[in-house]
């Protein structure tokens, strides 16, 4: 089954990533299921998964309706992909995390084109935007290796004390 099952990623990732939104949390959570799953079976089809399935995945971490399962699942996705990166072809520790940082931290990002915005009219992240972000963060931190874990908690540190 190997090779013919890894030729077929490429599709079902393709159909997948258009049912990873905010619009329905539970296909979002069976969704990214099947992407853990693919990352399990085959962790050398981490850069397929990366290519088609970030980008919705990262749109719905700044989803303010991100909560239960589809945020379990997000989680178990990010860390994964973060397990995978030992694989010279899978997507680097530091990418992603910067990828979810900037989620977190660039004021109106994807909450302004959903049109989420404040009274006063400039783009706001929500409590549960800023938590799910927490949250992935650490996911990604405590699954990278301990070059790159120690190298962010010192950042952060650093960051924190001043």
């Amino acid at each position: 089954y190997g090779s013919e099952a890894t030729s077929q990623f490429d599709s079902v990732l393709k159909e997948l990533s258009g049912l990873v939104n905010e619009s329905d949390l539970h296909l979002s959570h069976l969704a990214l299921k099947v992407c853990v799953s693919i990352l399990t079976a085959s962790p050398d089809s981490s850069p397929k998964v990366a290519e088609k399935i970030l980008e919705p995945s990262l749109y719905l971490l700044g989803s303010p309706l991100l909560q239960g399962s589809a945020l379990e699942i997000l989680l178990s996705l990010f860390g994964s992909l973060v397990a995978t990166s030992k694989n010279p072809k899978g997507i680097a520790f530091s990418e992603l995390f910067s990828q979810v940082q900037s989620q977190a931290t660039t004021p109106g990002g994807l909450q302004s084109s959903a049109g989420l915005k404040s009274s006063s009219g400039v783009g706001s992240i929500s409590k549960n935007v800023l938590s799910a972000n927490a949250q992935v963060m650490g996911t990604l931190v405590k699954k990278a290796k301990s070059k790159d874990r120690d190298s962010k908690i010192k950042k952060f540190g650093i960051a924190a004390a001043r």
